[in-house]
């Protein structure tokens, strides 16, 4: 067993209606309208660049979004999921497969750093 392997088995796989997945859920949402918003609105009032550019603490802001995304992103392999006869899967495995599957392609792409008319594909965060 490698190195990493061993510290990803002592990471417990949570459920889904657990208090701290409501909780970050709940941040998720409301960090999900922020980048729409502001999405929409650079490409409304700066299509040529972004309003973080002309701002630092708006900049700081869009960098901490990221940085949750992607935490999420890791997050979302160790929540346990229902399977499509309703059975709640904690199995590693079985929860990377379904992932994969779908859902990590829409968040990696809505995480990607894109400018211009592209950074509207941030919109399919609201797909969740």
């Amino acid at each position: 067993m490698g190195f990493l392997s061993f510290y990803i088995q002592k990471i417990p796989v949570k459920s889904p209606n657990s208090k701290v997945r409501q909780v970050w859920d709940g941040v998720s949402i409301f960090i999900i309208l922020y980048t729409v918003y502001t999405a929409m609105y650079d490409q409304a009032f700066f299509p040529d660049s972004t309003l973080a550019e002309n701002s630092l603490p708006i900049l700081l802001v869009d960098y901490l979004c990221q940085l949750f995304f992607w935490i999420d992103v890791i997050f979302n392999f160790f929540t346990a999921q229902f399977d499509a006869e309703g059975d709640l899967v904690s199995s590693r495995l079985i929860i990377a497969q379904m992932y994969m599957g779908y859902w990590f392609w829409v968040d990696v792409i809505s995480n990607l750093p894109l400018a211009g008319g592209y950074s509207l594909l941030k919109t399919l965060r609201l797909m969740r």
